[in-house]
């Protein structure tokens, strides 16, 4: 069985996602969508068919998507849709911009004990404590989306 999700799908998702950055947009077309990532129209459908059938769903349409004909018309993205194309952050994401700040830090620190004690905790974070920080996150990531 092939991977679709890098070649095919991920590259739809990424650009119905950056067109419903638009804040006038109400709607995507598969036509203005074939253009947008490049792909053929036949690989389009068959990503929108695969996005379509996600669970929770990634994409919001005018019907069910059982119910869908063609031309599909895409109405919206979900907030699981912009975290799958790194457009909302993730507790993965966050725990490690977490790490690199703190690495950023101590490259940027002159004294020696903070300087160490920086690059102790970022190495903490990144390795053994990385489990507890990314489970954190998650916690506030799901309540901040309102579902915790």
């Amino acid at each position: 069985m092939e991977d679709t999700w890098g070649g095919r799908d991920l590259p739809v998702l990424q650009a119905i996602v950056g067109a419903f950055d638009d804040p006038d947009r109400y709607q995507l077309r598969l036509a203005e969508l074939t253009g947008t990532c490049g792909l053929r129209e036949r690989e389009v459908q068959t990503a929108l068919r695969a996005l379509a059938n996600a669970s929770p769903p990634l994409l919001q349409y005018p019907r069910p998507p059982e119910q869908l004909t063609y031309p599909i018309i895409i109405t919206d993205v979900t907030e699981r849709a912009r975290r799958l194309v790194g457009q909302w952050p993730t507790a993965d994401s966050l725990a490690a911009e977490i790490t690199k700040a703190l690495g950023e830090a101590a490259d940027h620190e002159s004294d020696p004990t903070k300087k160490t004690r920086l690059r102790e905790a970022a190495t903490f974070l990144g390795e053994t404590a990385r489990g507890v920080v990314v489970d954190v996150l998650s916690r506030v990531v799901e309540r901040q989306a309102g579902l915790g």
